[in-house]
């Protein structure tokens, strides 16, 4: 089945504006620089966590409050 230039032309054209809502509608694909930041993120929060631990170590065992 062939369409005419004029209906294809205008078929091309809506199948690229729900191309464009679509692609609108989706959130933004993760970067590897965004997923190196959240890699980043994740192992700063892990040694705080782990240095906390540690304070709070040292204190309970020196009986300090």
């Amino acid at each position: 089945m062939t369409l005419p230039q004029s209906e294809e032309a205008t078929a091309r054209q809506q199948l690229q504006a729900l191309r464009a809502l679509i692609l609108r509608a989706l959130p933004p694909a993760p970067t590897r620089a965004s997923e190196r930041a959240e890699v980043r993120r994740a192992h700063i929060a892990q040694r705080k966590r782990k240095a906390a631990k540690a304070v709070e170590d040292l204190r309970t065992r020196r009986g300090a409050p």
